[in-house]
């Protein structure tokens, strides 16, 4: 039991201390080149990505934390819209949130893998209360598991809203706050929005 405590509290420190170190130090552009060769042509690629502003606000691994309460939190402080992607949806706590939150106003829209809709689904719980559902309509997986809170903070990770990844899975849970990390999400999630269909 010592050792793993220590393990998870080395592993939190090692990330922390990445995280800090990353804020810390001013904006970073990475330059890659790839080179494809043809018959007669020989092709370079530059793709730059810039380090984008934002903070990690909290981190979460299921198998020794409660995740489920970490996301249900930031749904219950929502002001504004909640925007969900999520590839399986089975729990109830999260479900019940979610109705909650439009009911006292907040604009929840939610987008879910068709493939992943039984009768354990929120799906049906959502629709009926009259929140926004709507089933993946691209012919290939959405493996999303994210939500964009008030525009501002962003939950993601390996972790499914259902109760496998809680309990007995390893999943993992990172919350990002940031405008400019939200509205990338943003952005896809309108992409994903676009070609869903109604449940």
């Amino acid at each position: 039991m010592r050792t793993s405590t220590a393990v998870v509290l080395l592993i939190t420190a090692f990330i922390l201390g990445y995280m800090f170190g990353a804020l810390a130090s001013p904006v970073r552009e990475y330059v890659f080149m790839t080179t494809t060769e043809t018959e007669s042509i020989e092709i370079t690629t530059t793709i730059t990505e810039r380090a984008l502003g934002g903070a990690v606000s909290e981190i979460c691994f299921s198998a020794i934390m409660d995740c489920s309460s970490i996301i249900q939190r930031y749904i219950e402080r929502a002001n504004h819209s909640i925007y969900v992607m999520v590839y399986s949806f089975t729990q109830d706590e999260l479900g019940k949130a979610l109705v909650s939150a439009a009911r006292r106003g907040v604009e929840v829209v939610v987008v879910v893998e068709g493939n992943q809709v039984s009768e354990y689904s929120e799906v049906e719980r959502l629709r009926n209360a009259g929140v926004k559902v709507f089933l993946d309509g691209n012919p290939f997986l959405m493996h999303h598991k994210v939500a964009i809170i008030d525009g501002v903070f962003v939950i993601t990770g390996s972790y499914n809203w259902s109760r496998s990844a809680e309990d007995r899975n390893d999943e993992n849970v990172v919350v990002l706050r940031g405008e400019h990390v939200a509205t990338l999400f943003i952005e896809e999630f309108n992409r994903v929005l676009s070609e869903a269909i109604p449940a």
